[in-house]
């Protein structure tokens, strides 16, 4: 039989996964190597911090021995190296792993179109960078010897402009660089101009090799300044770094196909104000989306805001395609001349205090509006609400005001019936649940300071939202509602559509007993992910949200349940803390012992083997040393009881693992051998295993639930007791 032509054997293998056709099918012979790659003009790369660094290096050394002998056939590169697997809670502090690091062989990549790179230390090829190292090394030895540098725990000689490389990516349209270090860049982000065709930039968390920190941002800005100017084909930037310079708004008056512009953070101050104005003033009439944040801290520091001028705002006026406009941190001199003249906004973010030099019965002509979908600003008076377009689908409020806010005193939000997302930060007051009365349609609700006493007003209108997919509700004020009311917060879990639900409420306000009415039988809640129960103060009389029967029930009402705050306290009984084990989907866990029995509370850790994420609050020596066992953890943070520290050495504990298996436990299991009632534990441990065992694989031969099979492994915890009694 003939061998099939190569353009039909890439065709057939296109059809493959990519991982598949790159990683066994090109092994099959050269031809199907060849196929492979043909095949493959988007390549996509995941690397995942877990690994460790041998494991992260050795797939990047693979990655661009790939691209170099394939890359010319490539259009689209994406490369990602994720962040630490899994959420890693909310006081986890661990050492940032290395960053890996690869080259990027740029000659070989002619046909690239679009690339994608994040969290990785970025080089140019190889042989590039060797010839800058070689043209540089008698320098570099006569001025101050050798000089090295660390990046990805590699050694690397110091950085010097090398040959230019950004020459070989001239077919580039879109560049995106997130949480990258870059390194041998001729002229650094300068050289961006040669990519003349290059339509789409994005950079965010660059960092410069061998460029101190405080002098990082300002050299990317400087660079970003001369670079732009030259790239006139394109029509979206983005660039979000801390302390951006002013100078980098300069130069997009020669960008006439631009369309979206966002910047982000410069600092507050008299020179914003300047170049912005200018900047403004030369922007072209293509922009569509203005986004340039200014940052808030600074000017609450140094008193200094950036104000824009009427001047600016008239220009503003004039740019008959703009649909968003972002300018959180400014101040605006003539908001009502800049508000009336936008009715063709789409989107509209002002930031916390954008009304400073307004007028004390300032009311925006938000009538002119009409096609708004989405508002988020800061507001001091009700009056500031009055006449909101009935169009939008997303109001974030920052309230600022002294006065309560409810349906009477800000009318203008409780008739937005096409509403959908609602958020609301409150600071010297309290919102009243009055105003969501008519709001059935909402899918994301986010609340604080709720009125405790006005807990059934909420409660009602809750009931009615059928749609809601996200609901997250603080409150530090307020009285328990009457026993006989305790079954109205069913309505927290109404709607089936739930997929996130975060309830941090005060010791005063959430009633004993709720979960029972909000995880009722029959109850369904297929879509739930991450559920919450969060409080400022879980020491002491806490409420008793979760008793007999509730774990299991929620167990059952939420099938797709992955991230689990309990930080209520649950009933102390073993059945109870057993209904742990029925939460199979759960691998992110934080739980607060309380009056738990720790060695039932911890056997049932020890069977929930798809834990990654761990946080235990209320726990003590023993305790800690338990956790040894649970072997399959990335991710532990555990917090000792009050006033009691968890070994001889104070403070908490806080692990992370990225080998592979995970070893949290071995790094655990080293400061518990050197503490004297730590290493009592774990000795008695070893000396039980065994017989547990043994005993569980007799049981399991027998029909068992999966509580009475939590209950088994509590024996292993009884000798472990007298020791650290």
């Amino acid at each position: 039989m003939p061998p099939l032509p190569d353009d039909l054997i890439a065709k057939i293998l296109s059809f493959l996964d990519v991982q598949q056709r790159i990683g066994t099918c090109s092994l099959v012979c050269r031809a199907w190597r060849t196929a492979a790659a043909a095949a493959t003009p988007d390549i996509s790369v995941t690397l995942q911090l877990q690994d460790t660094s041998y494991q992260l290096e050795e797939r990047c050394r693979s990655l661009t021995a790939w691209r170099r002998k394939h890359g010319r056939q490539a259009h689209r590169l994406h490369d990602i190296c994720t962040d630490c697997d899994g959420w890693l809670g909310h006081d986890f502090a661990f050492d940032t792993p290395a960053t890996p690091f690869f080259h990027l062989p740029c000659c070989q990549l002619g046909q690239l179109q679009q690339l994608s790179i994040s969290g990785v230390a970025l080089f140019p090829d190889a042989t590039a960078a060797a010839a800058a190292a070689a043209a540089a090394a008698d320098h570099i030895t006569a001025s101050s010897g050798a000089t090295h540098s660390s990046i990805g725990g590699s050694s690397q000689q110091q950085s010097q402009p090398g040959p230019g490389f950004l020459p070989g990516l001239s077919s580039l349209t879109k560049l995106q660089l997130t949480n990258c270090s870059i390194a041998w860049w001729q002229q650094e982000l300068a050289g961006l101009s040669a990519l003349q065709q290059l339509q789409h930039l994005q950079l965010e968390g660059l960092k410069l090799a061998d460029v101190l920190d405080e002098h990082n941002v300002q050299q990317i800005s400087a660079g970003l300044a001369v670079a732009v100017p030259h790239l006139s084909q394109l029509t979206y930037i983005s660039v979000k770094e801390e302390g951006l310079e002013p100078s980098l708004l300069q130069g997009f008056s020669q960008l006439q196909q631009l369309r979206e512009l966002r910047l982000q953070d410069f600092p507050q101050g008299a020179a914003l104000t300047e170049v912005m104005h200018r900047a403004i003033t030369q922007l072209p009439n293509s922009i569509c989306v203005l986004a340039v944040t200014a940052d808030d801290w600074t000017c609450r520091y140094s008193g200094l805001p950036s104000t824009l001028h009427s001047s600016s705002t008239a220009r503003l006026r004039k740019l008959s395609r703009l649909q968003q406009l972002e300018l959180p941190g400014f101040i605006l001199q003539d908001s009502p001349g800049l508000l009336g003249g936008l009715s063709q906004l789409t989107s509209l973010d002002l930031g916390r205090e954008w009304y400073r030099e307004a007028a004390p019965t300032f009311c925006p002509p938000w009538s002119s509006l009409q096609h708004l979908q989405e508002l988020r600003l800061g507001v001091e008076t009700p009056r500031m609400l009055q006449d909101l377009p009935l169009s939008l689908t997303l109001l974030k409020l920052n309230w600022l005001g002294t006065e309560r806010l409810h349906s009477s005193t800000a009318p203008g939000v409780a008739q937005l019936t096409a509403l959908q997302h609602f958020e609301v930060d409150v600071y010297d007051s309290q919102i009243c649940p009055s105003i969501l009365r008519h709001m059935q349609q909402l899918r994301h609700l986010d609340l604080q300071d709720i009125v405790g006493e006005e807990l059934p007003v909420l409660l009602s209108a809750l009931q009615s939202m059928q749609q809601l997919q996200r609901l997250s509700l603080y409150s530090i004020k307020g009285q328990v509602p009457e026993d006989n009311a305790v079954h109205q917060y069913a309505a927290l879990t109404a709607s089936s559509q739930l997929t996130h639900l975060d309830l941090s409420w005060d010791d005063q306000v959430m009633a004993g007993g709720a979960a029972q009415y909000m995880f009722a039988e029959g109850k369904q809640l297929p879509l739930l992910q991450n559920l919450c129960f969060g409080m400022d103060h879980w020491e002491g009389h806490s409420p008793q949200l979760f008793e007999q029967g509730d774990l299991a029930r929620l167990a059952a009402a939420c099938p797709a349940l992955q991230q689990l705050w309990v930080l209520p306290r649950m009933e102390p009984h073993t059945e109870e803390i057993a209904s742990l084990v029925l939460l199979t989907s759960v691998t992110q866990l934080h739980v607060a012992c309380g009056d738990l029995p720790l060695r039932e509370l911890t056997a049932v850790l020890f069977q929930m083997s798809q834990l990654v994420d761990l946080q235990v609050s209320g726990l003590d020596a023993f305790g800690l040393a338990a956790l040894t066992q649970l072997t399959g953890l990335r991710h532990l943070f555990v917090e000792s009881r009050l006033h009691q520290p968890l070994l001889e050495a104070p403070g908490n504990v806080s692990l992370h693992s990225r080998a592979s298996p995970p070893d949290v436990w071995s790094q655990l299991q080293e400061p518990c051998l050197q503490d004297r009632l730590g290493a009592a534990a774990i000795a008695q441990l070893k000396a039980e295993q065994a017989a547990t065992r043994e005993r569980i694989k007799r049981s399991s031969k027998e029909e068992a639930t999966p509580c009475k099979q939590a209950a088994l492994h509590t024996c292993m915890w009884d000798a472990c007791i007298t020791v650290a009694g």
